[in-house]
Order: structure tokens, then sequence, then C-alpha cells
């Protein structure tokens, strides 16, 4: 049995049924050469590798009177079953109607009686444009007090293989289960744990001045300019209170791209550029909305400072750090330069004390107190935000992986929004293809189709000037058709001189618009030049771009 971290524990404190606290997302595979992948066969599969992470078998035990933080222990009532679930989806069973799906599945609480996770199976993917016949799809949720995004993805390497040929394991040790404690084992438990926090405390006190010293020295010797500071955040439409309903969608840019935006600026980084881009995109969304504020938004960005030796443990071993995303400023170069000297700053800053360790010594009862009163006494109506979103950027691995013999062609990520932190973004990268998802609620954002427009129209135009400004002979050419490892691929050119048709102001920001017959493949990425004015209010979006993701619950 193992004690929660603070950090861990406050995730579970966080919940309510309308803010449910797990991460996940959408898997999409072809199906393996050999066969139709099945959900007995997937079943099994997943069933063999049960000892690869804590996670699939442990349940948390909470303490009487939140006296203490709740523990992990090996569920005596483990039942598979219980968390797996097998779908189809409804006709015309294409990308609207697995979001839908996927909407409805995160905007559910798990249950805290079993082990904290749900993989839900579906099949009759006919009508996702990118996904061959026989494709299925996986979606996922785990609780976020069990992992972080570095565990998480660890977790999901852990059950596929940069092969197609399914290696056998070694063989499990035997699977022991623990016996529930009472409370008075519970109580006791806590008491004698608690005579170790001052010491503790002592140590984490001078391990922090440390850290202190170390970037204050870093600071001066490199001329870093401090953060944004905590509630100096300007409110947005995003800082409000949350329903219990999701909206959910994603969209993808080419890897190689995002790497020519950041190589044509010097100290540039991919994550600054992706911060960049989804900057932009907010920027155009909320003047479209006529809600940009003049001050700069303020993102929050997890940093993983889990070290290699804990690379498969459960819990979250996270810092993190306050991002400037210049949205008041036009300049799309400018604004990347601003972001750039904004992360530089922030990741110097963030050294000083890690989240995970902080939270350790916040007494488990006011903590728990404290995190249910904000909530239902609405303070996030009433103080400036912590900041405006997060936006976490999980990298994962550059080459083609196979669940079982099946190639995974996608991902798109979720994460929790809650009151006063209503829109997160998750950046994944997969096989040369970054994607962002955004979630959100339907009364904060009712068009999530017109957001993710803005975010590619924001990419389009920091290409634009960096790249094809910079090459103006230069014929863009398409990546490849999407293709799992096993279908061949063709080559389209797009010039860079076409430009798209702008839509009415009042069609802009729709997402009631008709299907397209045909089938648009999402690495056709358009670059279109722009005019160099700065944007206004009257700045429009793009038209619905390539493959986005989209659905609200």
């Amino acid at each position: 049995m193992q004690q929660l971290s603070g950090l861990d524990a406050e995730f579970l404190y966080l919940e309510t049924p309308k803010s449910p606290m797990h991460i996940g997302g959408v898997y999409i595979y072809a199906p393996p050469k050999d066969g139709v992948m099945t959900f007995e066969r997937f079943r099994n599969y997943l069933e063999s590798r049960l000892h690869i992470s804590r996670t699939f078998r442990q349940r948390i035990v909470e303490s009487p009177l939140n006296l203490g933080h709740p523990y992990w222990l090996e569920d005596p009532n483990f039942e598979l079953n219980n968390h797996l679930f097998h779908t189809a989806l409804p006709q015309p069973r294409g990308r609207k109607e697995l979001k839908a799906l996927a909407a409805r599945i995160f905007s559910r609480p798990l249950d805290r009686s079993k082990p904290l996770w749900e993989f839900t199976y579906v099949e009759g993917l006919d009508g996702v444009e990118y996904a061959p016949k026989g494709a299925f799809a996986l979606i996922t949720k785990v609780h976020h007090a069990a992992i972080d995004g570095g565990s998480g993805a660890e977790i999901l390497a852990a059950l596929l293989n940069p092969s197609e040929e399914v290696k056998p394991i070694k063989t499990p040790k035997p699977w022991t289960p623990e016996r529930i404690p009472s409370s008075v084992e519970l109580l006791a438990k806590n008491y004698f744990k608690a005579f170790g926090t001052p010491f503790k405390l002592a140590k984490f006190v001078y391990e922090t001045a440390q850290n202190s010293v170390s970037v204050a020295r870093e600071v001066v010797d490199k001329a870093v300019q401090p953060p944004p500071m905590p509630f100096t955040a300007p409110s947005t439409i995003f800082n409000t209170s949350v329903s219990a309903r999701r909206v959910f969608g994603g969209t993808e840019f080419e890897l190689e791209k995002i790497k020519t935006i950041k190589n044509s600026t010097v100290g540039v980084t991919i994550n600054d550029t992706v911060l960049a881009i989804c900057a932009g995109g907010l920027r155009k969304y909320l003047i479209s909305k006529d809600k940009l504020p003049k001050k700069s938004l303020v993102a929050m960005a997890p940093i993983s400072v889990r070290s290699e030796s804990k690379k498969n443990d459960m819990g979250n071993e996270v810092s993190s750090m306050l991002v400037s995303l210049a949205t008041h400023e036009p300049d799309p170069v400018h604004r990347l330069n601003l972001i750039h000297a904004s992360t530089r700053g922030s990741k110097t800053y963030a050294k000083a004390i890690e989240a995970n360790k902080l939270m350790n010594f916040v007494p488990s009862t006011l903590a728990a107190l404290a995190s249910r009163l904000y909530t239902r006494m609405k303070f996030s109506e009433i103080h400036s935000p912590f900041y405006n979103l997060v936006i976490t950027n999980v990298p994962g691995p550059a080459v083609p992986l196979y669940m079982n013999g099946a190639p995974m062609i996608t991902q798109f990520g979720t994460a929790p929004v809650l009151d006063g932190l209503g829109l997160l973004l998750v950046v994944l990268s997969y096989n040369g293809r970054i994607s962002i998802s955004a979630t959100c609620t339907p009364e904060i954002m009712p068009d999530i189709d017109a957001f993710l427009g803005c975010i590619q129209e924001s990419y389009q135009e920091l290409y634009k000037a960096l790249v094809i400004e910079n090459e103006p002979n230069k014929v863009l050419t398409s990546k490849k058709t999407r293709s799992t490892p096993n279908t061949k691929k063709t080559t389209q050119k797009k010039t860079a001189t076409s430009k798209p048709e702008k839509p009415a102001p009042e069609q802009a920001a729709s997402i009631e618009k008709p299907e397209k017959n045909g089938l648009e493949d999402i690495h056709q990425e358009k670059i279109a030049p722009e005019n160099n004015e700065t944007i206004e209010k009257n700045e429009k979006i793009t038209s619905e771009p390539k493959k986005i993701l989209d659905n609200q619950n």
C-alpha cells in the first residue's frame, strides 16, 4: 500500500461531477496485416500486459475525514471487464460521430471504487476519411492522480511496439491483491506518518533555498526576464465556471514544417513555435468575438521532472511555468520572439520549486476543503485568473507504433477543465505529425470548429512570414497522403500563390456548415498569402480547416 503524494491527491480533491479529473485521448488504428482486429483479441492482448503498469490493478482507499492523503492498493475485487467497453459508431460513422462519442465519455467521472481507468473499443469507422477499412479506435481515460503526461505516454508505449511482430513478454510474477484496511488502521498509519513531516519540511526548505540561489545567479548571468505572476492574467471568456458537458476537437500539422519555422528564428524551440501557433489562434478567435483583452493571455505549461528511473511509476512528477502568449502583439514573428523570451525566463524560475514537493506539506483536510469551497462558492468568477488556460506538450515517438500488429494512425489528447480554467490544449507528437487538441464546454466555446480553424490560420500566417516570404520562389509540396506503414504514398504539389476564399463574417465562427462530399486529406495544408495589415476586429476566420476533429456533447 502506497500513499499518494500531495499533488496526486489534489487531483482527487479537485474532482467534482462537472470537472472529472482524468486525462486520455482518441487513438485510431489500422487493422493488422494478419486479419481484422476484434474486441476479444484486444481484450486478450491487454490482459496479458496488465502487469506492465500498477495503474491497471490499483485502486484508491481514502483516509477517514481526509486526515491523510489516500492510498493506492492492489484491488482485491479487480475485474478487467469493468474497465473495457465495446461499441460501434452510428451511421454515417465519420469523425463527427467519433468525436460525439468521445465527448460523452470524457464528460463522465471515473468510479473511485475501482482502479481509475477505462478503455472503450470503437469499431465501424467506415466514414472516417483517413481510416482504412477495418480501422478501429480506442478512447482512453486514466485519472490524473495516477499518471501525468509523461508516465501516461510510457504506459501507452508499454502496450505498443515499434514492430508489427508481437514479441513474447516475460512471464509476470504472480499478482497478489491486498486487503482493504479498516478506518482505524488508516488513522493509525497517518498518525505515525505525521511525525516525519517536520524533518521532511526542513529538508524541503533547505533544497528550495539552494535552488533559489542557483536560479538567482542564472537570472543575473543570463539577464532572464521573470515570468508572469499568478493572478495577473486578464479575464477572458475562457475564465468562468464550467458545465458537465464537453466539446472536444483537434487538428494536425507536419512536424517538418514546424521545424522549418523553428529553424527560421535563432534560439527558438519547437515548443516555442507550437505556443506561438496556439497564441495566434487564441488571438484570432477572441478578435472574432470582440473579446480580445489589451493585456496578453497567460498560459500554464506543465514541465515533467520525472527521472528516467521513475518513468514507469504512478503519479505526477511535474513542475510548471507561466508563459506570456503575447496575444496583444499583431505581428506573428514578433509574437514568436516574445514567447521565446517568456519561456526562457519561466523555465529558469521553474527550477526553484517543484509543485509535487510543495503539495506534500499542505494538510490533506485543508486541501480537500479548500478545493470544494472554491468550486461551490464560484470564487473563480470573483478574482483575476491564476492564468488563462493550460497548454500541455507531450512528446511522442518519431516512428510508427503497433498494438498487437495494428499500426496506430493518429492520436488526440484531452485533460481536465475546471471552474475558472475552461479551455485546455493538449499537444502530442507522433510519427512526423503534431496534433493540437482542444477541450472546453459548449457554453464557453460553442464553435470549436471555428477555434481550430483559427489555429490552422495562425500556423499558415507564421509559416508564410518566416518561410514563404524568405523563399519567394518556393513551391510548397504537400506532405504525402496519410498512410499506415502498410500503404503506399502519393504526392501532390500546391503553389503558394492561391488564395483561400474568405467567408462572410456572420458565417466565419459557425460550425453548422454542411459536410463536404469529397473527403480531403489532412496533409494537404494550403499555405496561402495574406495581406500584411495589422489584424483588427474585423479579422476573419478562414473557412473550415483541413481535418479538424470536432464535436460537442
